[in-house]
């Protein structure tokens, strides 16, 4: 991080963010109640009954406008790997969106994932070496990325599915991010 930028503006950014964020993703619930953009729940479901499918999109949008103002303003000599991870998320989450809107075939989701890990991976130095839960100590670089790759897309795909249940994806993402 650029050792010019205060404390307190990353502070005010988070802050604004969030409160922005609540009432955005409101206004997103509002409009997709008008515009029967529903998910009606099924045996699959974890919720019951009727819920709105946009409430992501308020939370996507933010993440992108604050990232590019981190980009822009506070990672001045690293910018490559900081917009490589902001586009793969935007890919994640707009192809997320069109999930929910139109259906995709699952080949394609995960395609679409694993293009967006392997962006992150590409543009971010991997740690050598890596250790596994139990001690599990790798040393060699495709094996260590081939582990990453298939953390993020579980994961990417771990929050997709808690995405319906009511703010748990983003109450789990807030409790991982402490």
């Amino acid at each position: 991080m650029s050792d010019n930028v205060p404390i307190i503006v990353c502070l005010l950014l988070y802050v604004v963010t969030a409160l922005v964020s609540v009432l955005l993703v409101k206004f997103c619930i509002v409009l997709a109640e008008r515009a029967r953009i529903l998910d009606v729940a099924n045996e699959r479901s974890l919720h019951t009954g009727v819920k709105p499918r946009t409430g992501g999109l308020a939370f996507l949008l933010l993440v992108t406008l604050a990232g590019i103002f981190i980009c822009v303003n506070l990672y001045l000599e690293q910018t490559l790997p900081h917009w490589s991870l902001l586009g793969a998320g935007l890919l994640v989450g707009l192809i997320s969106f069109y999930d929910d809107l139109k259906g995709l075939s699952t080949k394609l989701r995960f395609a679409m994932h694993f293009t967006a890990a392997g962006a992150v991976l590409f543009f971010h130095p991997v740690l050598l070496p890596m250790t596994l839960p139990g001690g599990l100590l790798i040393q060699n670089e495709y094996l260590v990325l081939g582990c990453l790759l298939l953390w993020m897309v579980g994961l990417t795909n771990a929050y997709n599915f808690m995405d319906g249940c009511d703010g748990i994806a983003g109450g789990q993402a807030l409790m991982a991010g402490l």
